[in-house]
């Protein structure tokens, strides 16, 4: 019996017909069921498919449903698809994407793409991408980006590769890591910035962390590179916060334009700097370096306050001056100490060391005599001086450049280091050692008791010990230098107090001892302690510094300022005279200048400089020593005139010496 057979003849409408498998050419405007094999290349007319599963090898059309049931390895060369989603491979052209697709693809070889893609783009791109990516990139770049990348580039510079032309509009990325090694081009070396310091005999810098370096040079170093590039860019921003500058050796295979290695500048000012530039071709086997600016501030000296025995510089020894007044007219002052039997030490930018003020009783102005001098008188003839404190009974401590230490004046209590307690009138050499660090803050001094620190971080002492201030754990005077305790971690060290002792470490941790009959030792009690003890638990302290009369002061790295102690007058700038027996902040600022000489604390009064240059002073005024025009007392900060160029400070008993950058 033969199949029952049906003719379709000018059908009208739709025609839905179950279990029907037609062949051939279909006509029809829609369709709706499933199609579970088969190829759909011949669908004509406008079809619109709203399907579960296609498992047709190609189709040509509209899709106009959701295609997210597509399977096996579909060939789409579409119309207009708005499909919300698609998994799969797109081989054709793709320019008829609309809405909002989310394309977690494979492998994409189209040779053009028009238009936006919002979501994460995992796979490789090997074709153009003109339009914005917002998404991120996390796979490999193979092809040319022409367009903006607005959003996150997650993936590694590496993964760029070899002759990929990266011709971006606008790239808002914050952040960029790795050596730029694997750029060429416009970009081969990366500029990214790390802070080197030169502190030792050999400063290696690795090119690794960034080739713009900021070298903070503080110590005679030879200078290296690691870790270089086959083609690089390197820039050296050099400042130096000593005086004079220290040495600094550049490899052999630099070789410099014009063939003259640069001078090296640096007065100890905090605005001088230089700029060098090296170059390589070949992996930093040799370099082309030049210099491209230089910048070393004359600095000039003003003082104010008391003129006794000339201490104020300015060729009297009895008019007194409350404003700043400026002494003499060189212009090449470094940095200045303070005393308080009125004597006055300075260095220049050439390392040469000066001295003026009271000599006459202990010879402490260096001059090989006894004498009262009123205006600044050089030191010997060598200008390899890097610093010097002051102490109350009249003693000098100074370190050359080559790390050795000098002494003079008076000698009681073995205040020289000598292994006496002969009185010296000219700098005299304490020992052979040369391994006294020669940076800013590494001397100190108390009533006629000696500090110095070592380059390995040692802190030794000598001289008077009557409350315990060399910090031995006993109280007996010692005529040449004594180590204090083990600890290689001393990073600074007061001077300029009466009997008592602070010092910081270098994990930040505040350190006092000595006398303790007003609580200068911050240990919120009045007791005397012969060795060095912490003070709190704070480890955020920069530097430290105490007064002759009982106080004592110290930054954090935060920026704020702190004093505790005696408060008469209003020393302690906490707007009263209170006595406070641990530390208290100064007000609410946060812009003190934590550096060396930038804050000192003397007779009752206190001068501090801002890290914009300006100056502020408080206390005792009788003598107009705050330098603010008038002898009125001040219980807290206030600033000295308008200028923004001062550069460092020393108080002597009721009075002020400070250098300022001539800008």
């Amino acid at each position: 019996m033969s199949e029952p057979k049906v003719q379709l003849v000018d059908p009208q409408g739709n025609l839905s017909l179950p279990g029907i498998s037609a062949v051939g050419v279909i006509t029809a405007t829609s369709f709706d069921g499933l199609s579970t094999s088969g190829s759909a290349t011949n669908l004509t007319g406008t079809p619109d498919l709203d399907v579960g599963i296609v498992t047709a090898s190609s189709f040509i059309g509209q899709g106009s449903g959701h295609a997210a049931g597509l399977t096996g390895t579909p060939r789409l060369n579409l119309g207009v698809t708005t499909a919300t989603s698609f998994v799969g491979d797109a081989v054709g052209k793709a320019a008829g994407l609309t809405g909002t697709p989310n394309l977690n693809v494979g492998l994409i070889t189209a040779t053009s793409f028009v238009g936006f893609v919002t979501g994460n783009v995992t796979g490789n791109v090997s074709g153009d991408v003109t339009g914005n990516v917002t998404g991120n990139i996390s796979g490999d770049v193979e092809g040319d980006v022409v367009g903006n990348i607005s959003g996150n580039v997650t993936g590694l510079a590496s993964s760029i590769k070899s002759g990929a032309n990266l011709g971006v509009g606008v790239c808002t990325a914050i952040e960029y890591y790795g050596d730029g090694s694997g750029l060429t081009g416009a970009g081969s070396s990366a500029y990214v910035a790390q802070v080197v310091t030169a502190s030792g005999a050999e400063t290696i810098i690795n090119l690794t962390y960034g080739n713009v370096i900021y070298l903070d040079h503080n110590a005679n170093t030879t200078v290296g590179f690691a870790s270089t590039s086959p083609a690089e860019q390197i820039t050296i921003i050099k400042t130096v916060d000593v005086a004079p500058s220290p040495t600094l050796t550049w490899p052999d295979r630099v070789t410099w334009d014009g063939n003259t290695t640069p001078t090296l500048i640096g007065n100890g000012q905090t605005t001088a700097f230089q700029i060098f530039h090296l170059t390589t071709l070949d992996t930093g086997l040799t370099y082309q370096g030049w210099q491209e600016m230089s910048y070393d501030p004359p600095g000039n000296l003003f003082s104010a306050g008391k003129a006794y025995f000339g201490a104020l510089g300015l060729n009297s020894s009895t008019v007194n001056e409350s404003s700043p007044t400026q002494v003499g007219f060189d212009a090449n002052w470094a940095s200045v100490w303070g005393g308080e039997s009125y004597g006055m030490i300075a260095t220049k930018d050439d390392g040469s060391l000066w001295a003026w003020g009271r000599g006459a009783n202990y010879g402490q102005l260096g001059q090989n005599s006894a004498v009262d001098i009123s205006s600044p008188v050089q030191i010997g003839a060598t200008g390899d001086w890097t610093g010097a404190t002051f102490t109350g009974g009249g003693t000098v401590l100074s370190v050359k450049s080559n790390g050795t230490a000098w002494a003079w004046g008076t000698g009681g209590y073995g205040g020289t280091g000598q292994g006496d307690t002969v009185q010296r009138s000219s700098p005299t050499q304490i020992g052979t050692d040369t391994t006294w660090s020669n940076t800013g803050g590494k001397i100190g001094g108390t009533m006629i008791s000696m500090f110095a620190i070592k380059t390995n971080g040692t802190l030794w002492c000598w001289g008077e010990n009557e409350y315990g201030e060399l910090g031995l754990n006993n109280k007996t005077a010692r005529s040449s230098p004594t180590q204090v305790g083990t600890n290689t971690t001393w990073a600074s060290v007061t001077g300029g107090a009466l009997f008592s002792t602070g010092a910081v470490k270098t994990d930040g941790t505040l350190w006092t001892w000595g006398r303790n009959n007003y609580n200068q030792l911050g240990q919120n009690n009045g007791t005397e302690y012969s060795s060095p003890r912490q003070v709190g638990t704070d480890t955020t302290w920069a530097r430290v510094n105490s007064g002759t009369y009982h106080t004592m002061m110290a930054v954090k790295t935060d920026g704020t300022m702190w004093m505790w102690g005696r408060g008469s007058n209003g020393v302690t700038g906490h707007n009263n005279t209170t006595q406070y027996s641990s530390p208290k902040q100064v007000g609410s600022a946060t812009t003190w200048d934590s550096g060396h000489q930038k804050f000192d604390t003397t007779y009752l009064s206190t001068t501090a400089l801002k890290t914009d240059g300006t100056a502020w002073s408080w206390g005792k005024n009788g003598e107009g020593m705050l330098g603010l025009g008038d002898r009125t007392d001040r219980s807290s900060p206030t600033q000295i005139g308008s200028n923004e160029n001062f550069n460092t400070v020393a108080l002597f008993r009721e009075g002020l010496n400070f250098t300022t950058t001539n800008t």
